[in-house]
């Protein structure tokens, strides 16, 4: 069976069963990527796509507080990008750290295929490496929320919103 997966994929490693580096990593239990690049890029472009569209037609619509004014479009802009930048983490990177068991699941979700595909780039996200783990929690708990609430600010259109945005910024 080992066999016939590894002709099934063919960026599967010879050693380990598994198309991470390095290659003698352990992953025991590891069941083959069922959706290619394409499959899971596809959809998130779309979605993406349909947040931006949404956030750009209601932050549009939207008058600043105190001013007859619309929003600009740089403002409008950051607030898609903020989120984009929050539901990233609150979801995508979140169904990382509630799902300890992504690369060993019979019938995976989505976002198991994604973390799949993304491991080939970081094996320590294959390996659950504690750092990597630290990262997504505040990733997860702290940056999509902060993410979100610099959205509000901006739709709010305070006038120190530069400081919330340069904090967040940094990784």
């Amino acid at each position: 069976e080992l066999a016939r997966s590894l002709l099934a994929h063919p960026s599967m490693a010879a050693i380990g069963g598994h198309p991470y580096s390095p290659s003698d990593i352990e992953l025991p239990g590891f069941v083959p990527q069922q959706l290619s690049p394409l499959q899971l890029v596809v959809p998130l472009i779309g979605t993406s796509l349909l947040v931006i569209t949404v956030i750009w037609l209601v932050s549009g619509r939207v008058l600043n507080t105190g001013r007859s004014a619309r929003l600009s479009k740089a403002d409008r802009l950051i607030m898609c990008w903020w989120a984009i930048t929050g539901l990233t983490n609150l979801i995508i990177e979140a169904s990382f750290l509630f799902t300890p068991n992504y690369l060993t699941k019979e019938s995976p979700s989505f976002f198991d295929e994604i973390w799949k595909e993304y491991s080939k780039a970081d094996s320590r996200y294959a390996s659950r490496d504690t750092t990597i783990v630290a990262i997504e929690v505040i990733a997860v708990f702290l940056r999509g929320p902060a993410s979100l609430l610099a959205m509000y600010v901006c739709l709010l259109h305070f006038t120190t919103t530069h400081f919330p945005f340069i904090t967040l910024s940094i990784p």
